[in-house]
């Protein structure tokens, strides 16, 4: 059997982090503990976390950060911490807010099997509780994402451009390869897509199997969060909360902060030498866009956010509530 280590970044989230601590524990009673190693890596909780483990669960590996690492920083120490202490064979990356599904521990370790002699990442599949056939994260392929569950229908695995790090399972020779993630440059968003797009540079596959599943509680403000920028503005209405999407245009904690847009999202992705009036360029650019949108045709927008929704491929009443957020009167079309 070969040896996995799984780290879990942390950060006040206790019940989710004893759920997910206690459901691993479950599935490992049993299980080699020298095969299987969970590493928890707590960056600065201050919500009891770090008490509650050292209490309930004392056989977990904890590491201590001071706030600072966010999840990139996380999970490369977590990683390092593997490497270095355990010399495992798989690292495998957990989000703290899944609900696993009974035989994943057992389908994790036969996924490893079967994958041990090949240049291989694997990702799993995360359903949302509350429309099950609709895929939070997998993976994409072509550009766009793989919502749909049916999809696995056909074949357990698909071969796919990147993966996202809520269930990432890598081989120790991808880190071999190619190193760590880079955590400088970018510390939370876009971290774990970099790393997917650099090691399929280097050669190897990205593959998501319908072996590994999870649930979480995805609900319609996560939606909206991780939706773009400008799309999160209009359909806010309260300027309060509008003022609070500003500032995330150079709060690290966003998907949409400037460092992303040029980092990940821009001509200048794989450059390491952006100049800081780029920066500001871009974050002009971005308060102008924000400022003349009410502005522009209603009609216009509808069409902008229905399609990118649709794109997205959310079940219909998703889209639904999304749009009445702002739309509310239209005579909405979701079938179109």
């Amino acid at each position: 059997m070969v040896s996995i280590s799984i780290i879990i970044p942390v950060h006040n989230r206790k019940s989710l982090t004893q759920n997910i601590l206690a459901q691993l524990h479950q599935q490992t009673l049993g299980i080699d503990l020298a095969k299987i190693t969970i590493i928890v890596v707590d960056d600065g909780s201050t919500d009891g976390t770090l008490e509650m483990i050292r209490h309930e669960f004392t056989q977990v590996q904890l590491l201590i950060g001071d706030g600072s690492l966010w999840w990139g920083g996380a999970i490369t120490l977590g990683m390092q911490y593997s490497i270095n202490q355990f010399n495992a064979d798989y690292i495998v990356w957990l989000n703290d807010d899944l609900l696993l599904t009974d035989n994943f521990i057992k389908n994790l370790i036969i996924s490893c099997d079967i994958y041990s002699n090949q240049k291989t990442i694997i990702g799993g599949l995360v359903r949302n509780k509350n429309h099950p056939n609709w895929l939070v994260y997998s993976g994409h392929l072509n550009n766009f994402p793989i919502r749909d569950i049916h999809i696995f229908n056909q074949q357990e695995d698909i071969l796919v451009d990147f993966i996202f790090g809520n269930i990432a399972i890598i081989p120790k020779k991808v880190v071999n390869a190619i190193g760590f993630p880079d955590a400088a440059w970018l510390p939370q968003n876009g971290c774990d897509h970099e790393y997917m797009l650099r090691a399929s540079k280097a050669g190897f596959r990205i593959v998501v199997t319908s072996k590994l599943q999870a649930f979480n509680d995805f609900n319609l403000s996560d939606l909206i969060r991780y939706m773009p920028y400008w799309m999160q503005w209009y359909l806010q209405k309260d300027w309060l909360k509008r003022w609070q999407i500003f500032q995330g245009l150079t709060q690290i904690k966003t998907g949409y902060n400037i460092w992303v847009v040029l980092r990940m999202h821009s001509k200048f992705r794989h450059k390491k030498n952006i100049k800081i009036w780029h920066y500001v360029l871009a974050y002009m650019n971005r308060i102008i866009r924000l400022l003349i949108l009410d502005f522009l045709p209603k009609d216009y927008i509808y069409h902008r956010i229905f399609n990118y929704l649709k794109q997205e491929q959310l079940p219909q009443d998703i889209i639904h509530q999304v749009l009445e957020l702002r739309f509310s009167g239209i005579q909405f079309d979701i079938t179109e």
